[in-house]
């Protein structure tokens, strides 16, 4: 379901508005985990199959909310942006 209503919006457009690549590609990770996680539960899958894809689109979330800070996120902010020393 979220992955069809991730986009660019057009102006007047009722699309979701990302303005990176990175975010695109957590939106489109969470996306496809809950989906994962969904066609599990319907398929009648063990619980802890359906948490573990359930885990990963949170997860997305949380580096997409600045929870979570990943390693080649750090490696971005240092080489695009002078930090003081």
């Amino acid at each position: 379901i979220l992955a069809r209503t991730v986009g660019v919006a057009s102006e007047g457009g009722d699309g979701v508005v990302v303005t990176s690549e990175r975010q695109r590609a957590l939106l489109q990770r969470a996306a496809a985990r809950a989906d994962a996680a969904s066609t599990l539960a319907a398929a009648g899958a063990a619980p802890e199959l359906v948490a573990v894809e359930l885990r990963d689109a949170v997860s997305a979330f949380d580096e997409l909310l600045g929870d979570r800070v990943d390693a080649d996120v750090l490696d971005v902010l240092f080489a695009r942006f002078c930090i003081g020393k």
